[in-house]
């Protein structure tokens, strides 16, 4: 692995680097804007008279996103379990949990690296840590792609392309090839030698490596149910839109994770639910993408407060 402290930065290299700055927050701001913009017209254009806010799809929204934190818990459990670090719960509950916060700070680093450090401080080796942290990110972002290739069968998208369905099934088909432990890992080491950073030496056994792939899909599926049950509670939706739902939250949230220069996929995520859902629920979707927003984000900060009070609770390791 390259030592930071052996590269010498050059004023080209700073120039570049704030090239780079500045172009990231434009497109950031121009995505934010775009986004806002679409809100407020939405808001305009609500009848307001027409607006009902039912309380059970909420709370059922409510449920399906707590146990979205639920399946990345069991996705990071498992895959360490896979490693030989079966950690108690009242550690894996913080190292999953406190990390995610890190998420709305600009670069993406912060969460990955906040898990690395509370997994050392309790006997998981560095690289281990940062090999189980790289591994559910990038099995999050497969699994996620994989689940919103159905938004190809959507009826606006055939319309355009009559031959989206093929290219549904050999995305999936390939995504799934990709999943194996084997040439995932090998996809894995490939981008981190050319981001000359340490590559992954262990590949879990298949077994093993089957528990975090099922929690790495579990998560989109119950974020397109959250989707389906906050739309629900403002406007009426057939279950048979359900896999549009999914297939929605998956792409979403996949694509706002892979932007760093969004906090938290702010802006992204957004736009991406008022483009897919907007010709389906009409004007109405804004008060669904605020909505999802908030809520997620209160889930998120109560999380990091319970791992938090779990974190001091926690007696010292021992050296």
């Amino acid at each position: 692995m390259t030592d930071a402290a052996d590269t010498v930065v050059t004023p080209e290299m700073n120039t570049k680097r704030y090239a780079l700055r500045l172009i990231t927050w434009s497109v950031c701001a121009l995505v934010m804007g775009f986004v806002v913009y679409a809100l407020v017209k939405q808001f305009r254009a609500l009848d307001w008279s027409q607006v009902h806010f039912a309380t059970a799809p909420a709370l059922a929204a409510v449920a399906c996103l707590f146990a979205v934190s639920a399946m990345q818990l069991v996705a990071r459990w498992t895959l360490l379990i896979a490693y030989g670090y079966p950690l108690d719960w009242r550690i894996q509950l913080p190292a999953a949990w406190v990390p995610q916060l890190g998420k709305y700070v600009p670069g993406g680093i912060a969460s990955v690296g906040g898990a690395v450090i509370l997994l050392r401080k309790h006997g998981v080796p560095a690289a281990i840590g940062l090999t189980v942290s790289l591994l559910l990110d990038a099995l999050a972002v497969m699994a996620g792609l994989i689940v919103s290739t159905p938004l190809l069968l959507w009826g606006p998208i055939r319309g355009r392309l009559p031959m989206a369905w093929l290219a549904c099934i050999v995305m999936t088909l390939a995504g799934l090839v990709l999943l194996h432990p084997r040439v995932f890992v090998g996809m894995l080491n490939i981008l981190l030698k050319r981001m000359k950073r340490q590559p992954i030496t262990q590949v879990p056994p298949i077994a093993r490596y089957l528990w975090p792939v099922i929690a790495s899909f579990g998560q989109w599926v119950f974020a397109g149910f959250a989707l389906w049950f906050m739309t629900s509670a403002v406007t009426p939706v057939t279950i048979q839109l359900l896999p549009l739902f999914i297939a929605c939250a998956a792409l979403a949230m996949t694509v706002s994770y892979l932007m760093p220069f969004a906090p938290g996929g702010l802006g992204i995520r957004e736009a991406l639910y008022l483009i897919t859902l907007g010709p389906v629920i009409g004007a109405k979707v804004a008060i669904v993408v605020v909505a999802m927003r908030i809520v997620q984000t209160l889930i998120e900060v109560l999380l990091a407060l319970v791992g938090a009070a779990l974190l001091r609770r926690l007696a010292p390791p021992a050296a």
